[in-house]
């Protein structure tokens, strides 16, 4: 064989009349020897001429071997540079067909950005933002100042020295927060020219008032309870004349249901005392249950809560003056308790449908009694305003709600 012949061409007939033989079979290893130089440390066989995983002295300078060559002469040998190997952690493996195919490794592109730039909020990642917050797969740059001033969420984190640090950036995860709910509380916290709570639009309160429980929002929070629930949310004690006297009942079940979806406590509280107090709402119990829409377990509270209240009013209407130290006034307990009784037994005749707003009227009765003493009938009054606080806040009880702070 003419060693002349390119060493690379393994298919090549020597001679019409011979087989085809392989390059290590047909050439002597020695002759090939001078034609393979390496910057690096040279292959472990001259004929293997694949690149292997194992990563070279001089890595950085790569591996020069024989390229195939069209001419015969010896002396003509062009050489190519292999770039060196990388590590197996940060390469990929391409394969090449055909007769000379080599595995090539080949280092991958390592994305040192962070977070991506398809993943970040493009309404609201301010460059001089000092934190990054991540909800709902998307991640925000804003002002933890800002933040914290507003939220107690961020104000605990503002003063948590341990932080999760991402490429120099401090970067907070929130959970239990639904995305569409963070930005549209962004863009009432960050906006607020262009966006007013109070005419917000139901769905937008909603939201609001998610985030802001979630966050610890109470300025938001309250103003989207009050968005939602208007004179419901009141934590005041029912009153004559009030902004909820004299709504129809059919209002008060609407915010019952509504009061049970956002946990509302005190319009649930508002909105079942309403119920207690309509006479065609207990009408309408009685004749057509069906078409009240009203569970069976708050019916029962009612029903409960109705029993209890009639006994504490005819206790409370009924209890006499407690002995007093004018000379003018009756002295003896009995003759009292029986005179008292008999003054005010037209109050107790039938059943008080709303007691809280009622004692109003039993205070001013007491003021026109001309038995009493003034002492007598001021120690009534005053019983009377502590009564109605007392029976409000016992409601709590009866009706089932938990007030937590947030709600106060």
């Amino acid at each position: 064989m003419d060693i002349r012949q390119d060493p690379f061409d393994l298919h090549r007939s020597p001679s019409s009349s011979q087989h085809r033989v392989s390059f290590a079979e047909s050439v002597q290893p020695s002759l090939l020897a001078p034609r393979v130089r390496a910057v690096g440390p040279a292959p472990q066989q001259a004929i293997n001429l694949r690149v292997r995983n194992e990563a070279p002295a001089n890595s950085a300078a790569g591996v020069r071997v024989p390229v195939p060559s069209a001419s015969t002469s010896q002396s003509s040998t062009t050489y190519m540079r292999v770039p060196a190997p990388v590590a197996p952690s940060r390469c990929k493996v391409v394969h090449v067909t055909g007769p000379s195919a080599e595995r090539h490794v080949e280092p991958l592109a390592v994305h040192t950005v962070f977070p991506p730039r398809n993943a970040r909020s493009a309404e609201f990642w301010y460059p001089d933002g000092n934190i990054i917050i991540s909800t709902g797969g998307t991640y925000f740059k804003l002002l933890l100042s800002r933040l914290s001033r507003h939220c107690g969420y961020f104000e605990r984190i503002a003063n948590d020295r341990a932080r999760t640090m991402v490429g120099g950036q401090r970067v907070v995860e929130v959970r239990d927060l639904e995305l569409q709910d963070f930005y549209t509380f962004l863009r009432y916290l960050e906006i607020p020219m262009e966006h007013c709570v109070k005419e917000a639009p139901i769905e937008a309160a909603l939201s609001l008032l998610r985030a802001s429980r979630v966050l610890s929002c109470k300025a938001i929070g309250k103003l989207a309870e009050a968005r939602l629930l208007g004179p419901w949310s009141s934590a005041a004690v029912p009153a004559v004349r009030d902004e909820l006297a004299g709504r129809p009942y059919r209002e008060a079940l609407r915010m019952l249901e509504l009061a049970q979806d956002i946990s509302a406590p005190l319009a649930r509280k508002q909105a079942l005392y309403a119920l207690l107090t309509d006479d065609q709402f207990w009408t309408d119990v009685a004749s057509r249950r069906a078409q009240v829409a009203i569970s069976d377990a708050d019916l029962l509270l009612l029903y409960r809560a109705r029993a209890a209240m009639q006994e504490k009013w005819r206790v409370h209407v009924l209890t006499p003056p407690k002995a007093c130290a004018n000379c003018g006034c009756i002295s003896d307990e009995g003759a009292r308790a029986v005179l008292w009784s008999g003054q005010m037994a037209k109050y107790t005749g039938t059943e008080v449908r709303d007691p809280v707003r009622s004692v109003e009227g039993v205070r001013t009765a007491v003021k026109g009694l001309a038995t009493w003493c003034g002492a007598c009938v001021d120690e009534r009054t005053h019983a009377s305003g502590e009564a109605r606080d007392r029976w409000w806040r016992e409601l709590d009880e009866l009706l089932g709600i938990v007030v937590l702070e947030a709600h106060t």
